[in-house]
Protein backbone atom coordinates (compact mmCIF):
# COMPACT_ATOMS: atom_id res chain seq x y z
CA UNK A 1 0.00 0.00 0.00
CA UNK A 2 0.94 3.39 -0.86
CA UNK A 3 1.99 5.55 2.16
CA UNK A 4 2.98 8.80 0.54
CA UNK A 5 -0.99 9.57 1.88
CA UNK A 6 -2.51 12.68 3.04
CA UNK A 7 -2.51 11.28 6.87
CA UNK A 8 0.99 10.02 7.21
CA UNK A 9 2.75 13.20 5.36
CA UNK A 10 0.28 15.70 7.40
CA UNK A 11 2.12 14.96 10.69
CA UNK A 12 5.29 15.01 9.07
CA UNK A 13 5.67 19.03 8.44
CA UNK A 14 8.74 20.23 10.04
CA UNK A 15 10.02 16.66 9.54
CA UNK A 16 12.87 16.29 6.73
CA UNK A 17 13.18 13.67 3.80
CA UNK A 18 15.91 12.67 1.79
CA UNK A 19 16.46 13.54 -1.69
CA UNK A 20 17.96 11.37 -4.34
CA UNK A 21 18.49 11.21 -8.24
CA UNK A 22 15.10 9.24 -9.32
CA UNK A 23 17.63 6.94 -11.36
CA UNK A 24 20.03 5.70 -8.63
CA UNK A 25 20.28 5.67 -4.50
CA UNK A 26 22.53 9.02 -4.27
CA UNK A 27 21.59 11.46 -1.76
CA UNK A 28 21.34 15.07 -3.43
CA UNK A 29 19.82 16.85 -0.76
CA UNK A 30 17.30 16.86 2.73
CA UNK A 31 14.16 19.00 2.30
CA UNK A 32 12.05 19.78 5.32
CA UNK A 33 7.68 19.75 4.41
CA UNK A 34 6.66 23.20 5.33
CA UNK A 35 2.85 22.21 4.30
CA UNK A 36 0.75 20.01 3.46
CA UNK A 37 -3.09 20.92 2.25
CA UNK A 38 -6.03 19.73 0.79
CA UNK A 39 -6.31 20.85 -3.05
CA UNK A 40 -9.89 22.21 -4.90
CA UNK A 41 -9.84 18.45 -6.82
CA UNK A 42 -10.10 16.60 -3.15
CA UNK A 43 -13.32 15.01 -2.65
CA UNK A 44 -15.75 11.65 -3.01
CA UNK A 45 -13.59 10.78 -6.93
CA UNK A 46 -10.22 11.98 -6.11
CA UNK A 47 -7.61 12.25 -3.47
CA UNK A 48 -5.70 15.47 -3.82
CA UNK A 49 -3.43 17.23 -2.08
CA UNK A 50 0.38 19.41 -2.10
CA UNK A 51 2.98 19.03 -0.51
CA UNK A 52 5.38 22.16 -0.13
CA UNK A 53 8.94 21.51 1.20
CA UNK A 54 12.14 23.50 2.01
CA UNK A 55 15.23 23.34 1.36
CA UNK A 56 19.13 25.13 1.41
CA UNK A 57 19.39 27.42 -1.72
CA UNK A 58 23.27 26.09 -2.12
CA UNK A 59 21.74 23.00 -2.68
CA UNK A 60 19.04 23.65 -5.62
CA UNK A 61 17.50 21.15 -7.43
CA UNK A 62 15.88 21.54 -10.92
CA UNK A 63 12.13 20.47 -12.06
CA UNK A 64 12.00 16.94 -12.08
CA UNK A 65 11.39 12.90 -11.29
CA UNK A 66 12.98 12.11 -7.64
CA UNK A 67 12.93 9.61 -5.39
CA UNK A 68 11.87 10.64 -1.46
CA UNK A 69 12.67 8.47 1.03
CA UNK A 70 11.07 8.74 4.87
CA UNK A 71 10.39 5.68 7.36
CA UNK A 72 7.05 7.26 7.62
CA UNK A 73 6.08 6.21 3.78
CA UNK A 74 9.07 4.37 2.93
CA UNK A 75 10.73 5.39 -0.40
CA UNK A 76 8.72 7.01 -3.47
CA UNK A 77 9.48 8.09 -6.89
CA UNK A 78 7.46 11.64 -7.99
CA UNK A 79 7.55 14.57 -10.02
CA UNK A 80 8.74 18.11 -7.94
CA UNK A 81 8.64 21.71 -9.08
CA UNK A 82 10.53 24.43 -7.55
CA UNK A 83 8.56 27.95 -7.34
CA UNK A 84 11.51 29.72 -5.64
CA UNK A 85 15.72 28.71 -5.51
CA UNK A 86 14.52 26.98 -1.88
CA UNK A 87 11.02 26.01 -2.14
CA UNK A 88 9.43 23.18 -4.05
CA UNK A 89 5.57 21.58 -4.69
CA UNK A 90 4.96 17.84 -5.14
CA UNK A 91 1.17 17.54 -6.14
CA UNK A 92 -0.95 14.75 -5.58
CA UNK A 93 -4.40 13.50 -7.22
CA UNK A 94 -5.06 9.57 -7.49
CA UNK A 95 -8.60 8.61 -8.23
CA UNK A 96 -10.20 6.96 -5.37
CA UNK A 97 -10.57 2.82 -5.39
CA UNK A 98 -14.32 2.44 -5.46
Amino acid sequence: MDRFIYDVLIDLVGHKVQVMAADDDVLLTELTISAVDRSAVNGEEFDAFSVDLTGDEKEHLAQGNYSFKHQSFGEVKLFMSPYTIERYQICISRKKAK
